[in-house]
C-alpha cells in the first residue's frame, strides 16, 4: 500500500468525523464535544504520523533534513494546533467560535491538497516498499 492512499483514507475518515461534529453542534451539545474531541484526536494521531514516522524516515532515506513540503506541513500543523486550543476553548460558549471553525476548515482543505498532490507522492517516491511497509506498520499502531 502506497502512504497517498492509506493517508487519504484518513483524511476521509477525519472529513466524516468533522462533519459529524458540525451536523450535532445545534443538536446535542455533549455528543458534539464528544465528536470534536475525536476529530481533534484523529488529526493529532495524523500530524504524529507524519512529524514522528514519515519524516524522520524521509531524513534518513535522503540525507535531507526537513526538505521543503515537509518544513510547509510542519508550519500548517501548528497553525492547526493554535486553532484546535481556540476552538476547544470556545465549544461551550456562546458565539466566537464560527470564525475559527472556518479558519480550520480551510485550513485543512488546503493542507489535505497539498498533502495529497505533493508531499505523499514525493514520500512514496523516496521510500521504498519495505520501508513504506514498516511505516504504516508503525502508524497503525498509533491512534
Amino acid at each position: 500500500m502506497k502512504i497517498k492512499d492509506f493517508m487519504a483514507h484518513d483524511h476521509e475518515e477525519l472529513e466524516r468525523v468533522l462533519r459529524d461534529f458540525l451536523g450535532a453542534r445545534n443538536q446535542d451539545a455533549v455528543h458534539a464535544r464528544e465528536l470534536f474531541h475525536k476529530f481533534k484526536t484523529g488529526i493529532q494521531a495524523h500530524m504524529a504520523w507524519e512529524e514522528e514516522i514519515l519524516f524522520p524516515m524521509i531524513e534518513r532515506r535522503t540525507g535531507m533534513h526537513l526538505p521543503g513540503p515537509a518544513v510547509l506541513v510542519q508550519a500548517q500543523h501548528q497553525h492547526i494546533r493554535a486553532l484546535f486550543e481556540k476552538i476547544s476553548a470556545l465549544i461551550d460558549k456562546e458565539g466566537g467560535i464560527e470564525e475559527a471553525l472556518k479558519e480550520l476548515i480551510d485550513l485543512l482543505a488546503l493542507h489535505r491538497r497539498e498533502e495529497e498532490r505533493i508531499l505523499y507522492p514525493w514520500i512514496d517516491v523516496s521510500l521504498g516498499k519495505e520501508d513504506r511497509e514498516a511505516a504504516l506498520e508503525q502508524m497503525k499502531n498509533i491512534r
